[in-house]
């Protein structure tokens, strides 16, 4: 009933809210994680239980070396943690339940390559420096027809540094990520969903730090464009200090191929940025919010996809995101992103 597995390699827990992504700044070229996982499988309970180690790297300066030779960073600081991750598929009929603890040590990775290029663009990308700690729980169940709900829910506590010249604090936060799915069953298998985040952000007028820490969570998870846009008030594809409602619908064109349409309404819930001083180099993060309003904006996307045969698969993805008043005025431009993929599997 003991699976374990030594070294590089994908780790996805749940739907990858908070657990999937080692490599935020290489531009999602890569996810992989430094890991020791251990998996007992429970089968009279229909439970299985994993134990994780990882100790991930700032840079490819370790084993394997890349083989161009140089070294590149993946995300901004040295990380170490620890996971146990119970999952339960036998205590409430057509139900999934998933309970969590995670421990996340980040040691600076204070080089001369701060000032990073990030997917070819270049901004300051200030490091992590403490512990965090996590309880969470997650929920997926079927309760009636044609209905799908999952909800997750996490708590944090620990203590932070955000940047060089900065306090340490102690870190008070908490997050919420739900879905409701209606399937209408037919023969194009219509759906559509409403979703809710609510991520805690940080209350500049307090000594406690309550912005949210998605740990290894830094992905697309909803939105390609985003992920450049939170380096305006925190760091590449770092998801924090957000309120955000999702109205989608999902419809298979054709047996090989599936349509995607979403709008995401956006807010912070504090006016507050992740480096408000000078102290971090010359970065201010406060002169690209207005803090004469909360609306982050309205975010359109859509996707198509498709899978043609065993060897052939690709996608087109289009979004736009019309800026609120969250931003200041000068960074309140419409921002468009298109990609058109093909990938060949051999």
């Amino acid at each position: 009933p003991l699976s374990v597995k030594a070294g590089r390699q994908d780790i996805k827990l749940g739907d990858g809210w908070l657990v999937l992504e080692g490599t935020p700044i290489d531009g999602s070229r890569t996810f992989y994680l430094d890991a020791v996982r251990a998996t007992y499988a429970l089968e009279s309970v229909k439970s299985n239980l994993d134990l994780i180690y990882i100790d991930q790297s700032a840079n490819t300066d370790g084993f394997p070396q890349p083989l161009n030779g140089k070294t590149e960073d993946q995300t901004e600081q040295y990380e170490t943690g620890v996971i146990a991750y119970l999952r339960n598929r036998s205590l409430l009929k057509d139900t999934d339940l998933d309970g969590y603890f995670i421990w996340k040590n980040n040691n600076p990775n204070y080089t001369s390559r701060n000032y990073r290029v990030n997917n070819g663009y270049p901004f300051p990308s200030p490091p992590d420096n403490g512990e965090v700690y996590a309880v969470g729980a997650r929920i997926e169940s079927k309760p009636i027809a044609k209905w799908t709900l999952k909800a997750e829910a996490a708590g944090e506590w620990g203590s932070t540094r955000n940047y060089l010249g900065a306090p340490q604090q102690d870190l008070s936060a908490f997050g919420l990520n739900g879905r409701a799915m209606y399937n209408f069953n037919d023969s194009k298998a219509n759906r559509l969903h409403l979703d809710l985040e609510y991520l805690s952000g940080d209350d500049p007028n307090t000594d406690t730090y309550e912005a949210f820490d998605p740990l290894w969570g830094r992905w697309p998870q909803w939105s390609e464009l985003m992920i450049y846009q939170w380096p305006l008030d925190n760091r590449v594809a770092q998801a924090t200090n957000l309120l955000r409602l999702n109205a989608g619908w999902m419809i298979k064109l054709h047996p090989t191929t599936e349509f995607t349409l979403d709008y995401h309404a956006l807010w912070a819930l504090e006016e507050s940025v992740r480096v408000p001083t000078s102290a971090y180099g010359n970065q201010n993060q406060l002169g690209n919010i207005s803090q004469d309003g909360k609306f982050r904006g309205n975010l359109f996307t859509a996707w198509l996809r498709t899978k043609l045969n065993k060897n052939v698969s690709g996608h087109l993805v289009a979004e736009y995101l019309d800026p609120g008043n969250f931003y200041a005025s000068f960074r309140q431009d419409n921002s468009y992103f298109l990609r058109a993929e093909i990938t060949l599997t051999f």
